[in-house]
Parts: structure tokens; C-alpha cells; sequence
């Protein structure tokens, strides 16, 4: 298969999938989604592996690398500002109850990509 080819099933899935999800949500159907997102995975991972030209290369994945650092490193700069303007907002406790699930959001966030760096390091040396 080509990779055009993929590429143009690749979105007919997509489509597919989310005509689904929007189905199954108005109709209020919590496992269809569920199920259909782990079998078009499933399709998506046959399908991939079946293309016989080279999906991307490691310029593509040092690329891909860069670009969710600097996105981490802007959502966490957003949200820690947003998170102190609705900290410091009004006394009003809906504003600090968002403040702080944005903060530990982040936190989380940090902690999370701190630790998958550590273990990638690890895993290369």
C-alpha cells in the first residue's frame, strides 16, 4: 500500500470514528465509543505497518520532539499566569477552585514529561 493510500483511509476512519463518538455521545452509549476508538486503532496500526515507503525519519521525530517541548514550556508559562490572575481574581471560589486544578494540571504535566525524559535517557544510555 502507499502511503497516499493510507493517508486517504487513515481520514475515512477518522471521519468514521468521529460520526461515532458524536452518535454515541447524543445517544448516551459510553462503550461504543470505547470499543470503536480500540478498533480503529487496531486498523490504523494493520494499516501502517502494510505501507511501503518510509512514514517519517528522524529528523521528522527530532522535529516532533522540539516542538512538544516548547509547546510544554508554553502551556505551563499560560497556565501558571492564568492560574494566579483566577488565584488573585475576585474572592470568588470558583475562580480559585479552576486556579488551582489549572495549577496541579501543569504540575502534573511537568511531572509527567520530567519523568518520560529520565526514562527515554535511561533507555538510550
Amino acid at each position: 500500500m502507499t502511503y497516499k493510500k493510507f493517508k486517504k483511509i487513515n481520514i475515512i476512519l477518522t471521519v468514521i470514528l468521529g460520526m461515532i463518538f458524536g452518535i454515541s455521545i447524543s445517544l448516551k452509549y459510553i462503550m461504543l465509543p470505547i470499543v470503536a476508538f480500540i478498533v480503529f486503532s487496531l486498523i490504523n496500526l494493520y494499516l501502517r505497518k502494510r505501507v511501503v515507503e518510509i512514514i517519517s525519519d528522524e529528523r521528522d521525530f527530532k522535529i516532533a520532539g522540539e516542538s512538544a517541548s516548547l509547546s510544554l514550556k508554553i502551556f505551563s508559562i499560560i497556565g501558571v499566569i492564568i492560574a494566579l490572575v483566577l488565584y488573585y481574581l475576585d474572592n470568588n471560589a470558583e475562580y480559585k477552585l479552576i486556579s488551582l486544578t489549572l495549577s496541579f494540571s501543569v504540575c502534573i504535566l511537568m511531572l509527567l514529561y520530567s519523568f518520560i525524559f529520565k526514562i527515554k535517557i535511561n533507555k538510550n544510555n
